[in-house]
């Protein structure tokens, strides 16, 4: 095996077998030097602490963030159409992943997200529908009676034991609506098992 080392003392830059060979198959895969490779993975690392900040990283930094709306836009256009919304979907969370690396943009990932009181219908037996707000966007959520009743205390299925279960638990739906609304573009259908 071939360990890379240093151009000019020949000291071995790993001394993990199994990492330098790792190292070995991506520079050939990539048709990159090994130098190259590893000058990269420490200008990330660096850039991922604050440090080293390249102009070159800076202009990916900003294009990524345009990038960001544009992808959450095609999401919306595709709505209807799965093979397309998968695309988007996966488009979105690549640039996400990429961006999640610069340690002053992690703050702006996060999705705005809020919920209108004035948005809710409380249905007999059936649960309670719900929108919310996602960067200005409305969502439509729900959360099933079988859950209200299961985990909130809804003890009849009458709209006033189902309503009285939500507003007293609104806060603790919200939050599990939200793991949704982050990870997903369509409906969020609450049950029973998203609370256990």
């Amino acid at each position: 095996m071939n360990i890379p080392t240093t151009r000019l003392s020949k000291l071995p830059l790993l001394r993990e077998p199994d990492q330098a060979h790792l190292l070995d198959e991506l520079a050939k895969r990539l048709r990159v030097s090994k130098q190259a490779l590893l000058r990269e993975a420490v200008g990330e690392m660096l850039a991922m602490k604050g440090y080293g900040i390249t102009d070159q990283v800076t202009e990916i930094r900003d294009a990524l963030e345009q990038a960001l709306p544009l992808a959450q836009r095609v999401s919306v256009l595709a709505t209807g159409q799965k093979l397309w919304q998968d695309k988007a979907m996966k488009g979105e969370a690549a640039i996400r992943a990429a961006l999640s690396w610069f340690p002053d943009v992690k703050k702006h990932l996060q999705p705005k997200i809020e919920f209108p009181p004035r948005a809710v219908k409380y249905i007999m037996t059936v649960g309670v529908e719900f929108q919310a707000v996602v960067n200005g966007k409305v969502r439509d959520c729900s959360i099933s009676y079988e859950a209200l009743k299961d985990h909130f205390g809804a003890g009849s299925g009458h709209a006033s034991d189902i309503a009285r279960a939500y507003i007293a638990n609104r806060e603790a739906i919200h939050e599990v609506a939200k793991r949704f609304l982050n990870a997903t573009h369509g409906e969020v259908e609450l049950g029973t098992e998203d609370f256990e």
